[in-house]
């Protein structure tokens, strides 16, 4: 039989080790955290990110691409959240990048791009669910590059947060 001395010394070792454990932080909880600065991918975890960004409110969040994205073909996932910016009376603004080579109509990108994901029913719709009432409150920069492969490409969005 163990005497008491030696038993209170198992215990006190044992309680010893089990306060020193440190517990694994919940993954969880970390994607919970206002980030200013996000990498679009095109999945639904982004839209949560996003969401708790811009209800955080930070004072601007950028997002940014790990591929190429034409200016052309903006994911719907973020025409949603631009065109909620737009539906509670955020601007969307198109900043061009400086120019390589002189185009014959220089507003005709500004124009293909705005009608792009402004003209779309289903994408006006989609962005008055609550998950981007989140955008309320911001505007929308829509920043392009000229790209390596020629041509223009999206480099960055940034969601601004409007003055009161």
């Amino acid at each position: 039989m163990l005497s008491y001395t030696r038993m209170a010394i198992i215990c006190l070792a044992l309680a010893t080790l089990v306060a020193g454990c440190k517990t694994m932080p919940s993954l969880e909880k970390d994607s919970n955290l206002a980030k200013p600065e996000l990498q679009f991918l095109d999945f639904q975890s982004f839209d949560k990110d996003l969401q708790n960004s811009l209800s955080a409110p930070l004072p601007k969040v950028e997002v940014t691409f790990l591929d190429r994205v034409s200016p052309n073909v903006i994911p719907d996932r973020l025409q949603k959240w631009m065109a909620a910016v737009e539906a509670d009376g955020g601007q969307v603004q198109i900043i061009e990048p400086p120019p390589a080579f002189a185009p014959k109509d220089p507003f005709l990108l500004v124009s293909i791009v705005s009608s792009l994901w402004s003209a779309s029913k289903v994408v006006r719709e989609a962005a008055q669910s609550n998950q981007f009432k989140a955008a309320k409150g911001y505007d929308a920069k829509l920043i392009l590059k000229n790209s390596e492969q020629g041509g223009t490409a999206v480099e960055k969005i940034i969601f601004v947060a409007r003055s009161k």
